[in-house]
């Protein structure tokens, strides 16, 4: 690590993130993020055949002749459902947070729990 140590890095995540708020599962700066995004959400310009989504999001492997565009969404919802999981999974298991936990910890851990909004949020763009 550079002369700041883990201090340092601990700054730095308060000052990027904001206050944690772990039993909200929060991060007040990615709040804010999330709030301008529902403000002024984004739209895809590209319409997809959601009824084939859905149906391909339940098979393991996706039907033949999908085009690339259907293929990087039905891989990004996969992928956030797999994340989604062991996020949520690690919290059932108590290994976010605690008074045994060092704050950087708890914020690497909710960061987990964005990536996941955001690749949500991705798909919600079609």
């Amino acid at each position: 690590m550079n002369g700041a140590g883990i201090e340092g890095y601990r700054a730095f995540l308060a000052r990027r993130d904001g206050e944690a708020d772990l039993l909200n599962r929060r991060l007040a700066s990615r709040e804010e993020f999330f709030s301008a995004l529902e403000a002024d959400p984004v739209h895809s310009s590209y319409p997809i055949d959601r009824q084939v989504f859905l149906r391909n999001l339940r098979r393991r492997r996706p039907e033949p002749g999908l085009d690339a565009k259907m293929l990087f969404l039905l891989a990004t919802a996969k992928l956030n459902q797999a994340e989604r999981f062991g996020v949520d999974l690690g919290d059932t298991y108590g290994r976010i947070g605690g008074a045994d936990q060092p704050p950087e910890r708890v914020y690497l851990a909710l960061e987990e729990h964005y990536h996941t909004r955001l690749l949500a949020y991705v798909l919600d763009m079609f």
